[in-house]
This record gives structure tokens, C-alpha cells and sequence, in this order.
């Protein structure tokens, strides 16, 4: 089982990051459960995804604090606040504020959810590699931000792949 939190605030994709993660998992194959906390995200407010993969049956969608195996955050402070979900020895992942500049300079702001996603992979956080969120991507969401997004996985994978720290 591999339990994966997203935390960001309302217009940063952490929704569209889970269902990517969670579309791949059921593309490779595994069992997907799931759920969100959405209620400020129009206001800039917190949102919270909650994304399980295993290759058997999955209890509850909800990842209980001291368990998730990986942490993503795309706001630094909302990793924070959502840090107590983490088990000891998990991956936190959250861009500094020169990554995301960068991935923002070259992406734009849309894209930061697709970054972070390459990040985990290139880190091997998830039960299956880039080359899997790639093949999902080129077949989800907007496509007129399918590329953006595809360059965006690649560089956050590159930053990992080059060690450019990441905390």
C-alpha cells in the first residue's frame, strides 16, 4: 500500500495532481481509493487530496496522520500544516521558492502540480515511474495544456535527477 497526501490551497491543481496519480495507479493495474477536502478552494483556501494505491483491496480512502508514505505540497506552509499525516521515514516533498520560479518561469503557475508529480517519481515514491504519469498525462486533462504539462513532469524529475534540493 502506498498512502499519498497532496496539500496546496484553492487554483494550484493538488485535485488535478491526485487524479493524475490516481488514473496511473489504476492504469498499472492497482486498486485506487480516494478523496478531497475542498471546502475554502475557490478562496485560495486549503485543499487536501488523499490518494492509496495497492494491489489489493483498500479499506478507507482517508490516510489517518502518522501514516502517509509521501507528503506533496505545493504551498510550502500547507505542507507544514498537513506535515502530522506523514509516517516516520516518508518523503516529504515541497519546491523551494527558486524551483517553483523556475518552473514557473519556463511552465507557468499551472503547471507546478505536473513539477511536483515528476519530483515524487523521480524520487520513487510511487509504485510505478515518470514513464507511467507520462503516458497518463498525454491523455488527461485540457489538451491544449497537455505538452506544458508533460515539459513541467520532466523538469520537476530534472531537478530531482540533478539534486537541486528540495525541502
Amino acid at each position: 500500500m502506498t498512502s499519498v497526501l497532496i496539500a496546496g490551497v484553492g487554483g494550484q491543481g493538488s485535485i488535478f495532481a491526485a487524479r493524475v496519480l490516481g488514473t496511473t495507479a489504476l492504469n498499472r493495474g492497482l486498486h485506487v481509493r480516494g478523496s478531497e477536502t475542498i471546502g475554502m478552494a475557490q478562496r485560495g483556501g486549503s485543499v487536501v487530496s488523499h490518494v492509496r494505491m495497492s494491489d489489493g483491496d483498500i479499506a478507507s480512502p482517508l490516510i489517518l496522520p502518522g501514516s502517509a508514505d509521501v507528503l506533496i505540497a505545493l504551498e510550502p506552509r500547507e505542507g507544514e500544516r498537513s506535515r502530522h499525516f506523514l509516517r516516520e521515514g516518508g518523503t516529504f516533498i515541497c519546491c523551494t521558492a527558486e524551483q517553483k520560479a523556475e518552473i514557473i518561469s519556463q511552465c507557468g503557475a499551472k503547471s507546478l502540480n505536473a513539477a511536483v508529480l515528476g519530483m515524487a517519481a523521480a524520487m520513487g515514491a510511487f509504485p510505478f515511474g515518470l514513464d507511467a504519469l507520462e503516458t497518463t498525462l498525454q491523455n488527461f486533462g485540457k489538451p491544449q495544456f497537455v505538452e506544458l504539462n508533460l515539459k513541467a513532469l520532466r523538469i520537476g524529475a530534472n531537478m530531482i535527477q540533478e539534486d537541486i534540493p528540495c525541502s
